[in-house]
């Protein structure tokens, strides 16, 4: 697929999140290309980057590592990758995206944070101009890690965005220990989102934040606060620290460090805080906590796509989440067609796959289909029924009708 590149990020459900693809995205328009976001086309794009945000995501990644074309980065990759200098050049409009990179505070204050290391210490990459769409009114998402680090900068993108009445969304959160009287004065008559965003992790700072809140609740009455839990604490040291944040009428959200990502005790915690409908301080953890555990657990329906895959003779693998990761031939299925055209061991060739997909008039879900039958040792287009016709059939009906014709 010449001039075209495809673009991929494994961790996030819209490609348009994330901003470093769409600086991809941006470059190659530029240069003519088509863009496409097709994970089937991995390897068959002239180019294909793919973007990791988390760490766990790697192993999905590690499988297109080294094939044609393809360049694999990000954070969850390697903290150090980067984007060549032209494409990070790219200033994609989106109304959300980055006016200042890095941070000042190092591994000592925040041991937890990577920002320094990939980043460095912070400076300033652009305003609102280089992110906003022109629309006035906009709503705009600034990603800016520590913005007030820089308080002249900061000062200027508020002006810009009351010249503009633009809403402005710190989503990052701002660094409450850099809130000044001369921050509120800078956000005096700035449109911002219902909820102020700010982080709290060292239990260790808990005065001094306690006493900034009243220069915070001046900026907004609802405050949300980030806060790391399973870090260097234990389960009842980040309860209270949440507990704290309560009492002082903040609405804390749990951010689960990766030590225990997967552990379920975290797992409900982060559900027990962050739940809209609200479970805390309603009751106590332990008591939602042994709530959820005895529940009984609901059989899972199942999807479209499940149903036609065991309509047609497959099996549905899950993971030890209950994820579907892939489907296989049933037992039954396999009893039953073993000896269909007496097809045993079978490698199927380009040719058979093209004479399939010709009889079932290119079908994207046959496609799809076949693409992921090959993957399992005990394939052969004997033992693979698509509206009720093999596709050993449908092959030898294709090339007795080639044979006809010729």
């Amino acid at each position: 697929m010449r001039n075209t590149v495809n673009i991929i990020a494994l961790d996030i459900k819209d490609v348009f999140d994330n901003y470093a693809l769409q600086q991809v995205a941006k470059f190659y328009t530029l240069q003519g290309w088509t863009v496409i976001n097709d994970i089937s086309k991995i390897g068959k794009a002239e180019k294909t980057y793919i973007s990791l945000i988390f760490s766990e995501t790697r192993p999905k990644a590690e499988k297109y590592e080294g094939l044609s074309g393809v360049m694999i980065g990000g954070t969850g990759w390697d903290i150090y990758s980067r984007l060549p200098a032209e494409i990070e050049a790219m200033r994609p409009k989106l109304n959300y995206g980055f006016t200042t990179r890095g941070c000042n505070r190092t591994q000592h204050t925040c041991p937890f944070c990577i920002v320094p290391l990939k980043e460095g210490r912070l400076h300033v990459t652009g305003d609102i101009y280089s992110i906003w769409n022109g629309v006035k009114g906009s709503d705009i998402k600034i990603m800016d890690n520590n913005i007030l680090q820089a308080p002249d900068h900061f000062r200027l993108i508020c002006e810009q965005a009351k010249q503009h009445r633009l809403r402005l969304d710190f989503c990052q959160g701002l660094d409450w220990r850099q809130i000044t009287e001369e921050t509120v004065e800078a956000l005096q008559g700035v449109r911002l989102t219902p909820r102020l965003r700010i982080a709290f992790d060292n239990h260790d700072e808990e005065e001094e934040f306690v006493n900034k809140l009243p220069l915070v609740f001046r900026i907004r009455k609802q405050v949300q606060v980030y806060s790391i839990v399973g870090f260097n604490t234990t389960l009842e040291e980040d309860l209270q620290k949440l507990g704290m944040l309560w009492i002082n009428g903040l609405k804390p959200y749990v951010m689960r460090h990766e030590n225990v990502k997967g552990k379920r005790e975290y797992s409900l915690l982060a559900t027990y805080v962050n739940s809209s409908g609200g479970y805390f301080p309603k009751i106590t953890f332990e008591q939602y906590k042994e709530r959820e555990l005895n529940k009984v657990e609901k059989p899972v329906k199942q999807t479209q796509t499940q149903k036609k895959w065991i309509a047609r003779g497959f099996d549905v693998i899950k993971n030890e989440k209950g994820e579907t990761t892939g489907y296989t031939l049933s037992a039954d299925s396999k009893s039953k067609l073993e000896n269909d055209y007496q097809i045993k061991k079978y490698v199927l060739t380009e040719q058979d796959k093209l004479d399939i997909l010709e009889y079932f008039n290119n079908d994207k879900q046959v496609e799809n289909l076949l693409r992921v039958a090959k993957k399992h040792d005990d394939f052969n287009p004997g033992n693979l029924i698509i509206g009720g016709v093999s596709c050993a059939e449908a092959i030898r009906i294709v090339r007795e009708k080639r044979e006809t014709l010729e």
